[in-house]
């Protein structure tokens, strides 16, 4: 029988227990609460709603009554535990519903501090430190150096507690706190007891020694027990819910969106008029504000009477925002919060009957956080629904769902070396000790896990960076491999502008372009990724979509839109990768029909039906085996089936067209691709299938490596992900734009450097699984997996079609592809053109409005067709005198070469192709030869001529800031 360890509890405290409806201890807590008394280090990971907080919190403040009895009752001034959280909501969290209670009563003062705390506060704490402080692991580099509230109220320190865990080291604030925690146990007077909390932890061994790197005498507490939750998939079909058309064309209707998203509402719907308090979680945060932007609009419009009305959360939102949707929720205002991973790590937003996922979770642990907030208690059953949007969507939920159901958890993955946060550390440690010779800050820096394979070489090299940054000053000693470091005066400066591993970003001014009004803002690195003419994007509850971008600027200008148009591929960009796991089992399924009866159990008829048909087609075209890799061959395209997950299939996919690249000595970008957790398919892949099959089969693991990094380094991403890096170096101000000439002078300088290095390991350990990847490659070389080749007229397989539409659903049946082109096209009209005579004798020059244009083209002064025409640029402007220089046969530059070639080419085009030549010539960073290719278009029609534009202006909205 399980010991009550609430026994062990001072009485005071055991007469609050009733207050957080505690009436008997919960799994686990018989173990961990009598250790934590004890002051042994403690890693707990229970399931979500076993108390593992509030049992926590229980053990370390029987802990610190016990030491205040022994102190007379007043324990000195300082600090004597750190709660360490990752979110600032979750701090508010714990602060307004158990803290405040437990040390009013006992007479212990608790207290938060995080990046929103006010200065006034923040003097508070410096003068009367709280003996709890509930704070991010970016409070506490500001806190660590500081001269009072750090070197003297850590002093007293006995306690770290790390909550959410999982959270923290899968990123670079994990690394951060390792170091952290090291530079705590040098400046406190006391051994510090570590407490790590989480609920989905697969690899409890490997979080251990991550975080107990050196502790032998860790209590663990976990249990295998299959978590109490009810899921049901399901992927509505309208041909089984005949008896609710006349309501899905109603709703069609008003909504202007496809019948099948009507479909897909009603059911939302019907779940939250079965629940009394529902809360709904997206992928996206696009997805959030479009479903709560529909939801109240049915709302609106008297179709859901009883509903109170539904609000969107997501971290784009203010404080003020998110706070006050948390509070109507609470208070039973709303019917729902429509949620991304802003809701997921456990803040009290009161009672959730159930869950709804839209869309599949990606992930097992995702799954159970999100399920877990309904219930939340032991004796409470979970309750969620996962509302697919399309097949393949069934097939990965199922699976997910499955392995949660079995107990199952993915590994959390721990941040390897990252050597700009450990500059950043550096400055701190020589804060806090002052000057350090190498061989000494090299023990303390190699105590952290995440460091203790750091060379003495590579410690040097980062040392040598950061002098030529005026960060850090070597001396030289006796030995000369073993200098001393010394702060400069810069140092503290950029220590402060960078304890967050969390980048800020740039933004973009979106302008509706009717008004010329502004109208928010848009992340730089969203309109770097996705921002391109035609984009449908989510700013404010409305749909707007991107006419034209100026990213020396910061401006997007963008047009309302009345409804949405297809699903936005941005999304799939946002979406965290699904796990080689997840793909494995989701593999299973085709060639194991007993795992597809267990699952069975928890899928609708309908989302069962699409499940077996999606197997039974596939099984047909190109059937899954085990221990098969499939390519799949047709129009032009070809498709691996490889189920490595997304990002061991990304890091595949760039490894083959870099293969390709070099065979075919083809540019890399000529190369399309497309990759999911299963597939990968190159577009267009004519004629490669063979050679693409032989790649495969020849590549040797050890060669992975080396050719993603040389392939990687000249990748848009890298170049994108070098401007982070280099503002956590401080090369870079935190909010500095990227302006083209800082990017090109960035790549240049620094793609080859220590910076460059950091850059790709964050690339590599963020979005590609090499581990996984030789494996792959491994294992087809000794034979563990076979190719086989199916060649078809065009793909057609279930997963191929999936790979290549990875949502497969609409948001509308609204087309607005017509209203952009007459935006586009009316601009270009409305531009002012430079028009020269290219005959040298011909004095004529002027500049225009296009629509001013006379048709047919011709000089008004000499009658010749022969006229070059451009953006009224100095460089268009330069045309006439160039001409007149080459009649009169002086030697030209080599810009006034390549100026008379261009002007010559565009000419051309004016004389062939009359105003249409002029359209596409005035076009955003559309030259002569790229502005033919687009009029080639003209063979098509008019529109697809405008298309070309949009595209080719979007590619160089797109790719600018990247040129070298």
């Amino acid at each position: 029988m399980m010991q009550n360890p609430f026994e062990l509890l001072h009485p005071e405290l055991k007469k609050l227990l009733p207050k957080f409806g505690i009436k008997k201890p919960n799994l686990g807590q018989d173990v961990y609460i009598p250790a934590i008394i004890e002051g042994k280090h403690t890693l707990i990971a229970v399931p979500t709603g076993y108390g593992k907080t509030i049992g926590t919190l229980l053990g370390v403040i029987e802990q610190l009554l016990r030491l205040k009895e022994k102190s007379n009752n007043e324990l000195p001034v300082g600090f004597y535990v750190l709660f360490i959280t990752p979110l600032k909501s979750l701090n508010r969290d714990i602060f307004r519903r158990v803290l405040p209670v437990i040390g009013e009563k006992i007479g212990i003062r608790i207290e938060v501090r995080h990046g929103d705390t006010s200065a006034a506060k923040r003097r508070r704490q410096t003068l009367k430190p709280p003996h709890i402080l509930v704070t991010t692991p970016e409070s506490l580099q500001v806190i660590l150096p500081a001269k009072i509230i750090g070197r003297k109220h850590l002093k007293t320190l006995r306690i770290v507690i790390l909550d959410e865990i999982h959270n923290i080291v899968a990123t670079k604030r994990g690394v951060q706190l390792t170091l952290a925690l090291e530079r705590l146990k040098r400046v406190s007077q006391n051994k510090l007891q570590i407490i790590g909390l989480s609920a989905t932890i697969g690899n409890l061994q490997a979080i251990k020694k991550y975080i107990f790197p050196r502790a032998e005498d860790v209590v663990l507490v976990s249990f295998k027990e299959k978590p109490n939750m009810q899921v049901t998939v399901d992927f509505p079909q309208r041909q089984s819910h005949s008896e609710r058309m006349l309501e899905i064309n109603h709703w069609s209707k008003t909504l202007n969106i496809s019948r099948e998203d009507a479909l897909r509402l009603i059911k939302i719907v019907d779940i939250m008029k079965q629940s009394t308090s529902t809360l709904i979680f997206t992928n996206t945060r696009q997805l959030a504000e479009i479903l709560g932007w529909k939801i109240n609009q049915l709302i609106e419009q008297n179709l859901l009477p009883d509903f109170k009305g539904v609000e969107v959360h997501h971290s784009s939102l203010s404080k003020d925002v998110r706070l006050d949707a948390e509070d109507k929720f609470r208070s039973g205002s709303l019917t729902a919060v429509i949620a991304t991973s802003s809701l997921e790590l456990g803040i009290d937003i009161g009672k959730i009957e159930t869950v709804i996922q839209f869309m599949s979770p990606r992930r097992i642990d995702t799954l159970l956080q999100r399920v877990g907030r309904s219930g939340h208690r032991v004796e409470l059953q979970s309750k969620g629904y996962i509302l697919c949007t399309n097949p393949r969507d069934v097939l990965e939920s199922a699976a997910i769902t499955a392995l949660a159901l079995q107990g199952s958890k993915e590994n959390t993955e721990t941040y390897p070396l990252a050597l700009d946060v450990l500059l950043h550390q550096i400055v701190g440690i020589l804060q806090e000790e002052g000057p350090l010779d190498v061989v000494t800050l090299h023990k303390i820096i190699q105590k952290s896990p995440a460091y203790q394979f750091l060379s003495r070489e590579t410690l040097l090299k980062l040392i040598s960076f950061a002098e030529s940054l005026y960060i850090l000053r070597s001396a030289p000693t006796e030995s000369s491999n073993n200098p001393i470091i010394f702060l400069k005066r810069h140092a503290r400066k950029y220590y402060l502008e960078n304890v967050s591993t969390i980048m800020d970003t740039a933004q973009f001014v979106v302008k509706d372009l009717t008004s010329q009004r502004r109208v928010g803002v848009l992340d730089e690195e969203f309109v770097a990724k996705y921002g391109e003419v035609g984009q449908v994007f989510v700013l404010k509850g409305k749909p707007w979509q991107i006419v034209s971008l100026n990213i020396d600027d910061k401006i997007v200008e963008a047009i309302p839109l009345p409804t949405f148009e297809a699903a936005l591929p941005s999304w799939e960009g946002e979406l965290i990768p699904v796990s080689y796991k997840v793909a494995q089992y989701v593999k299973k399924l085709f060639s194991q029909q007993k795992l597809r009866k267990q699952i069975e159990a928890f899928l609708t008829e309908d989302s069962k039906q699409s499940f077996q048909n999606f197997i039974e087609k596939q099984n047909n075209i190109a059937p899954i085996k085990e221990n098969s890799v499939i390519i799949e061959s047709g129009s032009g395209e070809v498709a691996i089936h490889t189920f490595l997950g997304s990002k061991a299939n990304e890091a595949l996919a760039l490894y083959l067209v870099s293969r390709l690249q070099l065979q075919k000595k083809a540019h890399v970008l000529e190369i399309p691709y497309k990759s999911d957790a299963y597939t990968v398919v190159i577009q267009p892949g004519l004629g490669l299938t063979a050679l693409i099959k032989q790649i495969i089969e020849e590549s040797k693991p050890e060669h992975v490596e080396i050719l993603l990094k040389r392939f990687t380094r000249e990748s848009d991403l890298f170049k994108w992900r070098l401007i982070h890096v280099a503002r956590r170096f401080g090369l870079l101000k935190r909010d500095s734009a990227p302006i083209t000439a800082l990017l090109r002078y960035l790549h240049t300088q620094y793609a080859n450097t220590i910076v460059g290095d950091e850059t790709l390991n964050e690339i590599f350990f963020e979005k590609y699984d090499v581990k996984t990847l030789k494996k792959f490659f491994r294992d087809i070389q000794e034979g563990k997996l076979t190719i086989k080749v199916y060649h078809r007229n065009k793909l057609e397989s279930p997963l191929a079609q999936a790979a290549l539409d990875p949502h497969g659903f609409h948001l509308t049946n609204a087309d607005t592809r017509e209203t952009i082109r007459l935006v586009v096209k009316e601009r270009l009209r409305k531009s002012r053109v430079y028009i020269a005579c290219m005959r040298p004798d011909c004095d004529y020059e002027r500049e225009i409005v296009v629509d001013y244009l006379e048709d047919p083209l011709k000089c008004p002064k000499c009658k010749q067709r022969f006229l070059f025409a451009g953006p009224p640029t100095e460089k268009s402007k330069k045309v006439k005198k160039i001409v007149k220089k080459f009649a009169l046969k002086k030697k030209l530059t080599a810009e006034e070469k390549k100026i008379l070639k261009d002007a010559q080419r565009a000419a051309d085009l004016v004389l062939n192709f009359g105003q249409a030549a002029v359209l596409a010539l005035v076009a955003r960073g559309i030259g002569p030869n790229t502005a033919y290719r687009a009029l080639n278009k003209l063979i098509n029609g008019e529109n697809a001529f405008i298309d070309e534009i949009i595209r080719l202006e979007s590619e160089f909205a797109r790719t600018r800031m990247f040129w070298h």
